[in-house]
């Protein structure tokens, strides 16, 4: 569910090349994986489980 959140902040060519398999340019793969892993970072620093959040 929050993968489909964290989408909405990644350009919308970018997440439709990234579907049909198409290859990203260098750039558009830095856009896309550094988004991804903001969301990620930000739910391991807030989740319950977490002693370090």
């Amino acid at each position: 569910m929050l993968s489909q959140i964290g989408c909405v902040t990644i350009p919308g060519e970018i997440l439709e090349k990234r579907l049909l398999g198409e290859a990203l340019t260098e750039s558009e793969n830095e856009i896309f994986f550094k988004r991804f892993n903001m969301l990620t970072d930000s739910t391991k620093i807030n989740s319950p489980h977490n002693d370090k959040g």
